[in-house]
């Protein structure tokens, strides 16, 4: 009877460890791994701007405002609860400017930063005359997608200005069925990643030395 009661003690007692060794595995793995998995900053029909993350489970994130360099902070934490693995969170223009930056707490690996140069809705329209919407989404480590939709009658060019170091996206009013259009870009190491909209109104009493409309424009670049 004693040694029936001792072997089962003995498993009991294996199970315990084995259970706690296989929890301190699991929480090992998820603070080891990457908390952000993806992100995406949007401009919607009515011109407002979001942010939308996608993180790994039991990840907690804080939203921060660093007064100083007027830049929307995210910090992403290990939590020990279940959480949302999808979080989105509204984006004020600020000075006719957005700055986003994702910052992974535990190893404080911060993304590029993200910059979004375009006019406030407060003060003016929501969006041009030919660009209805579109988002930036990072697909990996230097890729970025850039999805976007133009208005009716507008035709689409993507040129590289070599002088600007610019991708420019030329919009223009012009007989064209096409709304949707998607494109890939790389970041090169050490060089920021730099999209304009370059937006020609086709306004013949416009100023000549005025040139098209550059808004929005996007800048990725790296932190040192």
């Amino acid at each position: 009877m004693k040694k029936f009661r001792f072997a089962t003690l003995i498993i009991v007692l294996t199970l315990v460890f084995t259970a706690c060794s296989t929890e301190e595995v699991a929480l090992s793995e998820n603070t080891n791994g990457e908390l952000l998995k993806s992100y995406e900053i949007k401009k919607d029909i009515n011109g407002e701007y979001y942010i939308n993350l996608g993180v790994e489970s039991k990840t907690k994130v804080d939203r921060m405002f660093d007064q100083s360099t007027k830049t929307n902070q995210f910090y992403l934490y290990p939590s020990e609860f279940e959480t949302t693995s999808k979080i989105s969170n509204s984006l004020a223009i600020d000075d006719s400017q957005i700055n986003v930056q994702l910052i992974d707490a535990q190893s404080d690996k911060k993304s590029p930063s993200i910059t979004i140069i375009d006019d406030n809705i407060v003060f003016g329209k929501g969006n041009s005359d030919m660009l209805k919407n579109y988002s930036m989404s990072k697909l990996s480590e230097n890729t970025y997608q850039l999805d976007f939709k133009v208005a009716n009658k507008v035709t689409v060019d993507f040129v590289y200005n070599d002088e600007l170091g610019t991708y420019d996206i030329h919009l223009e009013k012009g007989d064209s069925k096409e709304k949707n259009y998607s494109r890939t870009f790389e970041k090169e190491n050490g060089r920021a990643l730099r999209i304009d909209f370059v937006n020609h109104s086709g306004n013949e009493n416009a100023k000549e030395e005025d040139g098209p409309r550059r808004k929005p424009r996007i800048i990725i670049d790296s932190i040192e």
